[in-house]
């Protein structure tokens, strides 16, 4: 999980170098963002309900 995350922030870091470059906003990278925050959520969660509980 560390490596996926690793992977889309450098991602996410050359595209906002190349909006700057272009001289665009930089705010649609938000979006990519978030939908990070909410792909490891979920992972997190599929992860917890994984663990079998103890009796």
């Amino acid at each position: 999980m560390p490596k996926i995350v690793e992977i889309h922030m450098e991602l996410i870091d050359d595209f906002s170098k190349q909006l700057q470059l272009e001289g665009r906003n930089e705010e649609i990278l938000s979006d990519y963002r978030l939908t990070l925050i909410d792909v490891i959520a979920h992972l997190c969660e599929m992860y917890r309900r994984s663990i079998p509980r103890e009796m």
